[in-house]
């Protein structure tokens, strides 16, 4: 990462604590890619994904490695602290000038505005003798993944009665406009992730009893000591509310797991590890309403997750990623040539990137139109995020999807963001209850969610888990009516008549489309073997 805030260096003889990511066992690097090339190679829905049991006896570090690489950190008064072999992680504690030595930076501390964090200078370098142990290094670098300024969560409003320009749904409304397929009894579980904030349980009582649908059994889960905080950050608390009655509402009768985690690359990877990992609550979909621009992201930490996600996706999970709300540009630093860029974990080829769409809906007709949801003629810099790719190449399941090259000078041939959409757009937005108070929500942070539900719904009705859908979706044929076709817009925020607009077929504005949701069951269940 490059930084321009005030900075200084770490005190050398300052404690720190790391962690250090294994490589993942080769034996489990094989079962899935062997598992991956099975579903993007079929035509039709694989039904048996690998199981906890066969996953975890793959997955585990040897205890060898773990000491290899003790033995070389004791050279340097390094400590471990503790070992994870399930995640693949180990503690690793000591001080500053013998972190700067080992890995050939130099740590900084670096103080913005109402922001503290850790971050070094110069590029990370794994020792030699540890390159086949090692992924990366995380908390070295401890910055926010979500900052202060993410647009993420942006795009709210107190709702009253002399709000003008904005037509409010609530999720069960737009379910309705999607046609999502009617469930009795859904037995999914749909997992979520939050990286600030909290949620109150009358908030979450409240909305349900509103839009007439029986409260969702709720779980929370900590990782790395994060808990349900709200009333700290406002903004954070919409986020988490709003993906739980959205994602709820989408699907009723389905149990929600929120797994809150620290703010960090470090809180990111562990949160995500921990729903992989969950045999208990086993959840069949995971919700990230957690955008960052994909360079800005350390390698060795994109790397790592990509592989977790991959990992999801062969245990049956199917990985729902919002495509970020700043459009397709966003300048990193002028040395970069980077000005069209997408966000991550939506770009990961394992995710189901999805994007934001504008309903444009006639009530007394029952008619909708949709466009590219892009806020900029209200004067509002926001818009879905989308566009290829400049970290993951184009995957084999885009290889006919018409995904262009790059914008950037490079012109880069890679993955194309989003996969699907719906509807984002705060003026179009979504009735939600926070802190006692009706707020109205939008961003592809409300479009994730919602499309987690979807998949719930379709994975009970389908009897078995969609999980790494991504092939089969972009297999199915105009012909099948699955997908509401986006025609009208694109996401440009900062340079008129940037290059990513709407068209037929797939876009990088919003992917295939929006859903027509019993149109995509019916579709899907053509598929099953």
């Amino acid at each position: 990462m490059s930084y321009t805030e005030l900075s200084h260096p770490l005190d050398l003889e300052e404690r720190i604590s790391v962690m250090i990511v294994m490589q993942r066992p080769l034996p489990l690097k094989e079962a899935i890619t062997k598992r991956m090339n099975e579903i993007e190679c079929s035509d039709s829905l694989v039904e048996n994904h690998m199981s906890h049991e066969q996953f975890f006896t793959l997955c585990r570090t040897p205890p060898e490695h773990f000491e290899e690489v003790e033995k070389f950190a004791e050279r340097y008064d390094l400590k471990v602290e503790n070992r994870d072999a399930l995640a693949g992680t180990m503690e690793l504690s000591g001080k500053v000038k013998h972190f700067n030595e080992v890995f050939k930076i130099k740590l900084m501390a670096y103080n913005p505005p109402n922001e503290k964090y850790r971050g070094y200078k110069g590029e990370l370098h794994i020792p030699e003798p540890l390159h086949h142990l090692i992924e990366t290094v995380l908390d070295l670098d401890n910055s926010a993944i979500v900052r202060p300024d993410s647009h993420t969560l942006k795009g709210t409003q107190k709702c009253s009665k002399d709000n003008k320009g904005i037509t409010v749904f609530t999720a069960p409304e737009v379910a309705e406009i999607y046609n999502f397929p009617n469930i009795l009894f859904n037995q999914q579980t749909i997992a979520i992730i939050e990286l600030a904030g909290g949620f109150l349980e009358q908030d979450i009582i409240d909305y349900f009893n509103i839009v007439n649908l029986p409260v969702p059994e709720i779980t929370v889960v900590s990782v790395d000591g994060a808990q349900n905080n709200p009333g700290v950050c406002p903004e954070a608390d919409m986020e988490v509310t709003l993906d739980i009655d959205t994602a709820g509402a989408a699907s009723p009768g389905a149990k929600i797991i929120v797994y809150f985690a620290p703010n960090t690359p470090r809180g990111f990877l562990n949160a995500l590890t921990t729903v992989i990992n969950d045999n208990i609550n086993n959840p069949s979909v995971l919700s990230m309403s957690i955008a960052t621009v994909e360079l800005l992201e350390p390698p060795g930490f994109i790397r790592a997750f990509n592989q977790r996600l991959q990992e999801a996706g062969s245990l049956g999970i199917t990985a729902c990623a919002s495509s970020g709300d700043i459009g397709s540009q966003g300048v990193l630093d002028g040395s970069t040539g980077q000005v069209f860029n997408v966000d991550f974990p939506a770009s990961s080829p394992f995710a189901l990137g999805v994007g934001g769409t504008s309903l444009r809906v006639q009530r007394c007709q029952k008619s909708c139109k949709e466009v590219v949801w892009n806020n900029i003629n209200r004067g509002i810099p926001a818009a879905t995020g989308g566009g290829v790719s400049d970290v993951f190449m184009l995957p084999a399941y885009q290889f006919n999807a018409g995904v262009p090259r790059s914008a950037n000078p490079d012109r880069n041939q890679g993955r194309g963001v989003p996969d699907v959409a719906a509807n984002a757009d705060p003026s179009t937005g979504y009735l939600i209850i926070v802190d006692d108070q009706f707020i109205i929500g939008g961003g592809t942070s409300a479009s994730a969610p919602l499309w987690a539900g979807l998949i719930a719904n379709l994975n009970q009705a389908l009897g078995r888990r969609l999980g790494f859908v991504n092939p089969i979706f972009y297999q199915l044929c105009p012909e099948d009516l699955a997908f509401n076709d986006i025609t009208i817009g694109n996401n440009n925020v900062i340079i008129e008549g940037g290059p990513y607009v709407a068209k037929e077929g797939w876009d990088p504005c919003t992917g295939l489309g929006s859903p027509d949701g019993t149109k995509l069951l019916e579709a899907l269940q053509r598929r099953c073997e």
